[in-house]
């Protein structure tokens, strides 16, 4: 199983990303926890929470309007992609998705993410890291001690 960190500790990953067509879902086990793309949750999320017990993510690109999610309170992980570490769009989206939508779950980086942003990430809503593969994890837990004083509001 994967390893992520949430919450500053290192952990498995129970969730898993619909990699099958979008009208195959309900073939899949009731129980999963399972990450849906954000289309297919704008057409069909009062299925995908009846059907799926154990919750249901949602990902989302780093240009996704939040006013465009259905049922945001109802999701327990939003995902967002940065598709180039350079690329900053995710940082705000998840201070807004915090800050003006009071988005509560888990909000998690996933793409192009370095050890050396986790710092940042958090400060900005991220409370979970979903890193490259060859990113060493537990060095990577070091980067949320790289300031002891910070001078901006936050999210986190």
């Amino acid at each position: 199983m994967k390893k992520i960190i949430k919450d500053r500790h290192i952990i498995e990953d129970s969730w898993h990303t619909l990699d099958i067509a979008a009208e195959q879902w309900q073939s899949l086990s009731a129980t999963r926890s399972i990450i849906v793309p954000c289309t297919l949750w704008q057409s069909d999320y009062m299925a995908l929470l009846a059907y799926f017990q154990s919750g249901v993510g949602v990902a989302l690109e780093n240009i996704t309007e939040p006013d465009t999610i259905p049922a945001l309170d109802k999701i327990a992980l939003l995902t967002i992609d940065f598709p180039l570490f350079n690329d900053g769009r995710g940082y705000s989206l998840a201070r807004i998705l915090r800050e003006q939508f009071y988005y509560t779950g888990e909000l998690r980086a996933v793409g192009d993410v370095l050890h050396d942003q986790l710092f940042y990430l958090a400060r900005c809503g991220f409370n979970a890291f979903d890193l490259k593969p060859h990113v060493n994890i537990e060095h990577a837990l070091l980067a949320f001690n790289s300031f002891s004083r910070v001078y901006q509001p936050a999210s986190a």
